[in-house]
């Protein structure tokens, strides 16, 4: 035989309707902090992934960047003194190891590399948007005591959405490796 479990008073034992809806509401609430707390580090991921993304793809073109021009000779950029006039004013073209000109321009939010005048091929992902390179060259064309040294600024940015947008700017002194004759 099962008889009702009755308390005290003689009622039925249970949870009245109020205070299923009190638990109910308490656990509704810490579900939608807890799923914005999962999105927030959803979207701190896409981030940390779009850096990621953009520090490799720039380290990957600035070092074979610096590598052509550490190795290079006879530096020229716009503006410089002895350089002929070119149509983009944020370029620097120079003679590599193997005896060919070379040149490295910014074009439409790219880095772009040119050998012996052929066409131009992109040396950075889409995903990167270069927003300015400029090349400052000492110590070049005459016989000194001085090494020449060009001077890069890269300025850009990257991904997709404002959310994930990350900006960087990269400096660096590039000094030639051959002796200055």
């Amino acid at each position: 035989m099962l008889k009702n479990r009755q308390n005290k008073k003689g009622k039925q034992a249970g949870f009245t309707l109020i205070e299923l809806m009190v638990a109910s509401s308490i656990f509704i609430i810490v579900m939608v902090i807890s799923i914005a707390s999962v999105l927030s580090i959803v979207d701190v991921n896409r981030k940390a992934q779009s850096i990621n993304s953009v520090m490799t793809n720039i380290s990957f073109a600035l070092e074979s960047m610096i590598r052509d021009i550490r190795e290079g000779s006879n530096y020229c950029a716009t503006g410089t003194y002895g350089c002929p006039p070119t149509v983009n004013s944020q370029s620097i073209s120079f003679r590599n190891s193997l005896d060919q000109t070379v040149t490295y321009s910014y074009l439409n939010g790219s880095i772009m590399k040119s050998v012996n005048g052929g066409p131009a091929s992109s040396i950075t992902a889409p995903e990167v948007q270069i927003t300015n390179m400029s090349f400052s060259i000492k110590g070049n064309g005459q016989p000194d005591s001085q090494q020449p040294t060009v001077f890069l600024v890269l300025q850009g940015k990257t991904g997709a959405s404002l959310k994930t947008q990350s900006t960087f700017q990269v400096e660096t002194l590039i000094t030639q490796r051959l002796l200055d004759s």
